[in-house]
């Protein structure tokens, strides 16, 4: 499970993973962005401290995943709706080393 320390930070991701317009995603990131701006530096250090502890937290959770997947299944059959969609798994699998098939 990944968390977010930083309280200001966890509430505008919150907020920004229920936007549902490119209009208020926007100005939520202005918005904090702004806030941003104005901490102290301690205040900046820790949430950028928080950034690094998280994107670790995640980069372990895609391994625990990858490992998983590499343990229990010799290739992920997948079947992609689009060329765009067919080349963003297929960097996907490549950065996790999972082997796939592309089925027709």
């Amino acid at each position: 499970m990944i968390s977010i320390d930083n309280i200001l930070v966890r509430e505008y991701f919150e907020k920004f993973s229920k936007a549902t317009t490119e209009t208020e995603k926007r100005d939520l990131m202005s918005g904090f962005s702004n806030i941003f701006e104005n901490m102290k530096d301690d205040e900046k250090e820790e949430i950028r401290a928080s950034w690094l502890r998280n994107m670790g937290n995640i980069k372990k959770e895609v391994q625990g995943v990858r490992s998983e997947i590499a343990t229990h299944l010799p290739a992920i059959n997948v079947y992609p709706a689009s060329k765009n969609e067919l080349k963003l798994l297929e960097n996907l699998f490549k950065k996790m080393g999972i082997k796939y098939n592309v089925a027709a």
